[in-house]
């Protein structure tokens, strides 16, 4: 028999309000880490793309005109605008598929690359604000050297590359174990954070190929450390970040055991 009297209990608006309460906080907490989890897998991925498209660039080179140390340096030694201006289109940009040439020097035309832009009253030079991962206070700006080159890639990664002031002082091609020069890569363009060690790396290049710029870690200027006082602090971060495709750094602290300076002798705990 049916009992017609019998009712299904309802949920009290208070007893609603208590749930949905109670989601939010966990929302408000898991949110956040699935967005850093995500971001750092897509950062991970672009810093081992820009890693392989620069090298194999730098591999083409080669491979048409031979090796490094029997180019024609004569337009290197010049100055700073005009090698590094020369280098990247002699020798790298024919290999990349470029968006945008934003120029050279203090003030090209770089906000088309790199992030937002304003004015100093130095040389009333163009300057792109990029930060430390651990001090938003303590910017360091890409324009402060005209000695570059910045473009922008098809896929969004935007680079500056900065020549070797090896080869500008001395007017030869560097030792071995020098590097030809350095790129410095924002995985997402003009895109945030834009800060060193989350979307902006360093990258050397020498005269095999492309090598992670790592600095020493266990000297007072750290480039890898929640605790380095810095303005390019994260810079440093690049090895660490390729092998891993982690940020330990972000939260964890370095510890280097005695004689050791740099990755994976030293490590995050």
């Amino acid at each position: 028999m049916i009992d017609f009297e019998k009712k299904g209990r309802a949920f009290t608006l208070a007893e609603v309000l208590i749930t949905l309460s109670i989601l939010g906080v966990v929302a408000a907490i898991m949110i956040p880490n699935l967005i850093q989890g995500y971001q750092q897998k897509l950062f991970a991925t672009r810093l081992r793309q820009a890693y392989s498209i620069l090298d194999n660039a730098f591999q083409q080179a080669v491979a048409v005109n031979g090796h490094p140390r029997t180019w024609d340096i004569t337009e290197l030694i010049k100055d700073r605008n005009t090698s590094t201006a020369y280098f990247m289109e002699k020798f790298i940009m024919p290999y990349l598929n470029v968006a945008k040439d934003c120029g050279t020097g203090y003030c090209s035309n770089s906000s088309g690359c790199f992030a937002s832009w304003d004015c100093r009253s130095n040389n009333n030079a163009a300057v792109a604000r990029y930060y430390p991962f651990n001090n938003k206070n303590n910017y360091s700006c890409l324009a402060c050297s005209g000695n570059k080159k910045d473009i922008k890639l098809k896929n969004g990664i935007a680079i500056s590359f900065h020549i070797e002031e090896y080869i500008i002082g001395n007017k030869v091609f560097p030792p071995k174990g020098v590097p030809l020069g350095y790129f410095i890569i924002d995985l997402n363009g003009s895109g945030k954070p834009n800060e060193f060690g989350k979307d902006t790396f360093a990258l050397n290049l020498f005269e095999d190929g492309i090598h992670v710029k790592q600095y020493n870690f266990a000297s007072s200027k750290s480039y890898c450390s929640k605790d380095s006082t810095q303005n390019q602090n994260g810079l440093g971060c690049s090895s660490y970040f390729l092998q891993t495709g982690k940020m330990d750094y972000l939260t964890k602290k370095l510890v280097c055991p005695e004689g050791k300076t740099t990755y994976p002798d030293c490590y995050y705990e």
